[in-house]
């Protein structure tokens, strides 16, 4: 069925009445079984966009969910309030840089605020369904290939992503990793965008759990290079490449790469 058709269908049996013939006859077969029943059929238009159903016919993957727009949550339906939270939040930025641009954030997560993201308390806020996006950015350190250069040698050895958890910094790391692999899970069952930090070179990205969560409908990986977006930094800009993990379709337009127009300060670390 084309587009036309599916709309001049939808509006036929909303108004009850078509000027075309056959669909008319279609309409007045329908009255009995309406009236005896009691039934009263309502119709809602679906854009192709918004129709999940349309995504298998096309042997394309279901994105997850859009937000609902303005005019449908004035009948009650999707109401969400536009918050967005952010946990392993460190220094607290993002947060910041939202509340400043006028966009409500909850009190951001994190041990040095008395937060634990370990918490009961964070799932049964991200099932309340009032978020819009949630952002995870989950501690580097056993992660990062810099650890190679530890004179005991690398704490993940190539081929061993997970490492040996009887070390405790590495069982933390994976803990904590496997915590916002949990909650992204969630998020995209009740469809809330979700994001995911960890630096380019992080061994977490070649976790199992992690390629699983990369294989789902809607989720892709991008590259960001931070140097590109703090323009108030005092001092040249560190590169600092790192990978994003979301659901946010609308994240690919946000994505900068360094394009050479400035000098990086010096690496802390390595090369």
């Amino acid at each position: 069925m084309s587009l036309n058709d599916s709309r001049v269908v939808c509006g036929a049996f909303t108004k009850g009445r078509s000027s075309s013939f056959k669909l008319n006859g279609i309409l007045r077969s329908m009255v009995p079984y309406l009236v005896f029943a009691h039934l009263v059929l309502s119709f809602i238009w679906v854009e192709t966009g918004a129709n999940p159903a349309d995504y298998p016919s096309r042997f394309n993957p279901i994105p997850p969910p859009l937000p609902c727009p303005m005019w449908l949550r004035s009948f009650g339906m999707g109401i969400r309030r536009n918050i967005g939270w952010e946990l392993f939040a460190g220094s607290a930025r993002l947060t910041s840089a939202h509340i400043h641009a006028g966009i409500h954030m909850l009190d951001p997560v994190d041990i040095i605020y008395g937060s634990d993201v370990l918490s009961p308390n964070i799932d049964d806020t991200i099932l309340m369904r009032l978020l819009l996006w949630l952002w995870m950015a989950p501690p580097g350190g056993s992660f990062s290939p810099l650890r190679n250069l530890d004179h005991g040698g690398p704490l993940r050895p190539r081929g061993n992503p997970q490492g040996d958890e009887s070390n405790w910094e590495i069982a933390r790391g994976n803990q904590l990793w496997r915590r916002a692999l949990e909650l992204a899970h969630t998020c995209l069952s009740l469809g809330i965008f979700f994001f995911i930090e960890h630096p380019r070179g992080s061994k977490a990205w070649q976790l199992p759990e992690t390629r699983r969560l990369m294989n789902r409908p809607g989720v892709f990986l991008a590259e960001v290079h931070w140097c590109m977006y703090d323009e108030n930094r005092v001092g040249d800009p560190n590169k600092k490449p790192t990978r994003v993990l979301t659901s946010a379709p609308w994240f690919k337009k946000l994505v900068r790469v360094c394009d050479r127009s400035h000098h990086h300060g010096p690496p802390l670390r390595g090369k």
